[in-house]
């Protein structure tokens, strides 16, 4: 267990649980690498209408941009912004596995924060605004020799075609959901710019040709729920990324 805190105005206190229940069990060596862990954050965020101490949620990075298009942001407009206006917290809960080839990862999170909106006319509305979000991702190495573990496959013939060797591979899945928090809409966001909810499949190829260089090749596709005019869906999202990684 850990807890984290800074001696600043405004300390976020922080801490974490991980335990592994099986690994000094030889009997169970399928649950060895099996590990659940919960998380917990805890502090206090104040913004203001220059520096609203908010951020927006946004999709995976899409036509050349840094980040894609914005899934869900608080209300900043004309007649004022919503601010960061108290206690934040959040919580997750992760479950790990792996064995052999095999390596499968779940996680759960909440975040919840409070704010606060002033318009032009003096009305003022407030809340807390809590997003929940979930993933699972399984992964399966297609050499039976190479190990499929939390930090990597290290493939245990690794590329050198003049001894017909052409190093390691791995497929993996995930599927995943975001939930807006309800009482953000309409007052404190614009369900007709941001989803309630959005729920997403992805899948990934990677050439491990050896310790230390990976090429990998992502596919994604993203379905909101609302975020359009009239109570419309949203146009569902395709994202499909390639990068070469270095390790050492």
């Amino acid at each position: 267990m850990s807890v984290d805190f800074s001696l600043s105005a405004s300390p976020d206190f922080a801490g974490r649980v991980y335990v592994q229940p099986f690994r000094l069990m030889p009997d169970l060596t399928a649950l060895k690498h099996f590990g659940v862990g919960f998380s917990w954050t805890i502090g206090r965020e104040s913004g203001d209408e220059n520096d609203p101490r908010v951020s927006a949620i946004r999709s995976q990075t899409r036509g050349g941009r840094l980040a894609g298009p914005r899934l869900f942001a608080l209300l900043d407009d004309d007649d004022g912004s919503v601010v960061a206006a108290g206690q934040r917290d959040r919580q997750s809960v992760q479950a790990h596995w792996q064995h052999r080839q095999f390596r499968a990862f779940f996680e759960w999170m909440r975040s919840a924060q409070r704010v606060s909106k002033t318009s032009d006319d003096g009305t003022r509305a407030s809340g807390t605004i809590a997003n929940q979000a979930w993933q699972i991702f399984a992964s399966m190495s297609l050499n039976p020799d190479d190990e499929n573990t939390f930090f990597g496959v290290t493939p245990t013939r690794p590329f050198a075609p003049a001894k017909g060797d052409w190093g390691g591979a791995t497929i993996s899945l995930r599927y995943q959901e975001l939930h807006i928090g309800s009482n953000a809409f309409p007052l404190l966001a614009d369900p007709e710019r941001s989803v309630t909810r959005a729920r997403g499949f992805a899948s990934s190829f990677q050439w491990h040709l050896n310790r230390h260089l990976e090429l990998q090749t992502d596919v994604e596709w993203i379905f909101p729920n609302g975020g359009a005019a009239a109570g419309a869906r949203r146009s569902a999202e395709f994202v499909t990324t390639t990068r070469l990684e270095l390790r050492y």
